[in-house]
């Protein structure tokens, strides 16, 4: 990640201990001097995946844009974050599994065309998921 995201004492934020398998992928920059310098993030190899720790909740999208550069290129079908209660889970042969969990109508955005596997639907752009629907997006 690069750039910064705001966060300090005031918030959430732990102390990281680092053993040999982890690494640091990022670290505080503060006035505060207890923080400054320590782990704000680190990453452990596990598999064939990879396990994030942060020490804290950032106050802003940080967050989102960790996990977008840590998913594969199926990310690439969102254009927008996703609803609360809708989740999506990307797999590594580029397609993507949505599910709106909730018992609502909810709309994501893509950011490209793509067929659902189970219906053989085309979708694009703003799309609306029905309550409980689930599509697996190529």
């Amino acid at each position: 990640m690069t750039g910064t995201s705001p966060v300090g004492l005031g918030g959430y934020c732990e102390f990281l201990g680092l053993g040999p398998e982890a690494e640091v992928i990022a670290t505080f920059k503060t006035d505060q001097s207890i923080l400054d310098g320590r782990p704000a993030a680190t990453r452990r190899k596990l598999g064939r995946g990879n396990v994030v720790k942060l020490a804290f909740w950032p106050g802003d999208d940080s967050f989102l844009s960790l996990v977008r550069q840590m998913m594969p290129d199926g990310s690439a079908f969102l254009s927008t974050p996703l609803p609360a209660g809708v989740l999506a889970v990307p797999h590594m042969d580029n397609s993507m599994f949505i599910v709106n969990t909730t018992g609502k109508e909810m709309a994501i955005v893509l950011s490209k065309a793509a067929s659902d596997r189970f219906f053989d639907t085309q979708m694009s752009g703003r799309t609306r998921l029905k309550p409980f629907q689930v599509v697996w997006l190529e």
